[in-house]
């Protein structure tokens, strides 16, 4: 082999090297390529997988952190609750002690109230509900603190209808003695049995309305007994009431459930045989009447009235008890005298006058009749 082929074979294998190198490199290059690139994917994923697994993390903190946070929100609603609760409680009862005291004394009639306290509902527990409204717990407060203060007003307003309730009682019964006391002092009860002459007045008791610490009890059987003493004193009222000047109709109808008596007539202006109706001391109304032990025939006159007392009797009405004690003190001229014409005896402000002809036990008899159905308590008319 000579020189020429041997350096041309040497270059040819240098070529074939450097082609191989080059391919060697080349593929070195891809492959360095491809790590590189599969390292940096495999980076950016690690990144990626690191960011996922660090938002993950966060959302589990702020899951974990929101769930505390409704804890705390769940149990202060909770406690709100029962304070919330606690303070209706406290309002309620309230509620209870003013109606209860109402209702004891609404036999008495003391106080006026057009309707019932009414109590509150408790909260709604649900936090849910409530959490969905957003989680305030300004209104709640606010609203606790309102119900404190209705509280305050109702005790207030216990305490008011107390006072109002015992000072009705105490009123109610000075109203009806003063009346009592007044009629008594225009008006005669003597002739009948059991009146009491006056009536005392109650400026206050011993029992202190203005303590708060005053006991219901107590309070409760003070308003019973001052009403008691007020229902007792009210027949007897009524009786003089009924009795003080009454109506010419009102008596009437009164003697007429007398079985003796029999015809009865009222005088007018003109055929008045005394001549006082209407006039200044005389009386207002006056009413003669017979009774069945009397013959009729026996007396002169063709009326009632014409006859007169001698008849029966009569009931002469006044309009004050000093014009019907000056009638009484004229009368009084004619007893022990051929002129006496029987009994007489002032009941209210009426003479009742009874017949000579009668015994003096049946003038009585009669009388006691006549002052029973009086006196009896029915509505005036």
């Amino acid at each position: 082999m000579n020189l020429k082929t041997t350096l041309s074979n040497t270059l040819n294998k240098l070529r074939i090297d450097k082609k191989c190198r080059i391919i060697a490199i080349s593929i070195f290059v891809i492959i360095l390529v491809i790590v590189i690139l599969a390292s940096i994917s495999i980076y950016n994923h690690r990144i990626q997988v690191q960011n996922e697994q660090a938002k993950q993390a966060e959302i589990e903190r702020q899951i974990q952190e929101e769930q505390i946070r409704l804890e705390m929100i769940k149990e202060e609603y909770s406690a709100l609750c029962k304070k919330y609760n606690d303070t209706v409680d406290t309002y309620n009862q309230s509620i209870t002690k003013v109606n209860s005291f109402i209702d004891k004394i609404s036999e008495y009639n003391l106080v006026q109230v057009s309707e019932s306290f009414t109590e509150k509902d408790y909260i709604n527990e649900d936090f849910n509900l409530f959490h969905e409204k957003g989680d305030d717990f300004s209104s709640i407060e606010q609203e606790i603190e309102t119900i404190k203060a209705e509280t305050d007003a109702i005790d207030n307003e216990y305490y008011s209808v107390c006072k109002i309730a015992y000072k009705a009682a105490i009123n109610n019964y000075n109203v009806l003695a003063k009346e009592y006391n007044y009629l008594t002092c225009h008006s005669s009860i003597e002739y009948i049995s059991d009146m009491p002459q006056k009536a005392s007045i109650k400026k206050s008791t011993t029992f202190d309305i203005d303590n708060r610490d005053f006991s219901e009890e107590e309070l409760l059987n003070v308003i019973a007994g001052i009403s008691d003493e007020t229902n007792q004193l009210i027949p007897y009222y009524l009786v003089i009431s009924q009795i003080t000047a009454p109506s010419e109709k009102w008596v009437i109808q009164r003697i007429k459930n007398i079985s003796s008596i029999k015809s009865i007539m009222a005088v007018t202006p003109d055929n008045d045989p005394n001549g006082l109706l209407g006039k200044d001391g005389g009386y207002i109304s006056c009413i003669y009447f017979s009774i069945d032990s009397i013959d009729q025939n026996s007396v002169k006159g063709s009326t009632i009235i014409e006859k007169g007392t001698d008849a029966g009797g009569a009931i002469e009405i006044y309009s004050t008890i000093e014009a019907a004690l000056n009638r009484c003190d004229y009368l009084s001229q004619f007893d022990n005298t051929l002129l006496y014409s029987g009994s007489y005896t002032v009941v209210g402000t009426m003479v009742v006058r009874t017949s000579y002809q009668l015994s003096n036990q049946n003038q009585v008899t009669l009388t006691d009749q006549i002052v029973q159905v009086l006196t009896e308590i029915q509505n005036q008319e």
